[in-house]
């Protein structure tokens, strides 16, 4: 997780199934006289999601490597070394099923960055490990390690609202610039451990609105005291006071081209190759 700046910034169902033959007021309802029991639905619940119970998605199996069952684990979240231990129990989850599947790690090692190679139990070939690829990885939220009293989750800090400290300190409002869209660890930057600790984690900004076509302006803040004094999770807020110049480096993020469907073949290749016969 990154650590945020200490100081304080400005405040601004469940449905039963119906037995055949039951209607509403019917045989096999409610006793005559009897009270109605209201049935109440989970708020916010999504049955693709495993966040809606309980689960928190730290990353994803990218491929198979090697014929030994170990697979390549991309994590978008920090702990590693806690969540990949032996004998720790991570969950993945196929494209294809709503609800993750525990697997025990076996053993893993760090490759560069926040990439792993992870054998896990009962994966024994490359046969199982392709299999794995293209899941999600997991764990449940109750496993998670908790956070120092200067630290925020990366999914905390994005969706923050951004103001800028304008000149004349307190007595001025600060101006409300834009939103936090991502962050980009340390681990993102450097191939080695040791070179990402010499590293600060950036805040992707987006300066206004996203643009009717998809696209945003989005600018790179240093996650550091001197231009990010202040972040309030609660109150949905981070306060800047970037030096002269720094968002005016923002650049234009445009929406990657997404193919939907098979493109069609080569002529060459419809006409089953037979135009000089």
């Amino acid at each position: 997780a990154a650590a945020p700046p200490r100081s304080p910034v400005p405040r601004d169902s469940g449905r039963r199934r119906r037995k055949r033959g039951e209607e509403d007021g019917g045989g096999g309802g409610p006793a005559p006289g009897a009270a109605a029991v209201p049935v109440k639905f989970p708020a916010r619940v999504d049955p693709y999601d495993p966040g809606s119970f309980g689960y928190v998605r730290v990353g994803g199996v990218v491929k198979a490597h090697g014929v030994l069952g170990e697979v390549r684990v991309e994590l978008d979240a920090d702990f590693e070394a806690l969540r990949l231990r032996p004998r720790a129990v991570l969950h993945c989850k196929s494209p294809s099923r709503r609800a993750p599947r525990p697997a025990e790690v076996h053993r893993a090692r760090r490759v560069g960055g926040a990439a792993y190679l992870v054998r896990f139990r009962g994966v024994a070939d490359r046969d199982a490990a392709l299999r794995l690829r293209g899941h999600d990885v997991y764990v449940r939220e109750h496993d998670r390690p908790p956070l120092e009293a200067d630290e925020l989750r990366v999914r905390d800090v994005v969706g923050l609202h951004v103001h800028v400290l304008l000149p004349g300190g307190e007595d001025v409002d600060p101006e409300a610039v834009g939103e936090v869209v991502g962050v980009v660890l340390p681990e993102d930057l450097a191939e080695t451990a040791a070179a990402a600790a010499k590293l600060h984690a950036l805040l992707e900004v987006r300066l206004g609105d996203e643009r009717p076509d998809g696209s945003d302006t989005v600018a790179l803040v240093p996650f550091v005291p001197e231009i990010v004094p202040a972040v309030d999770a609660e109150a949905g807020t981070v306060l800047l006071t970037p030096p002269p110049g720094l968002l005016d480096l923002a650049t234009v993020r445009r929406p990657r081209v997404r193919i939907r469907g098979l493109l069609p073949a080569p002529r060459e290749l419809r006409t089953g190759g037979e135009e000089g016969a």
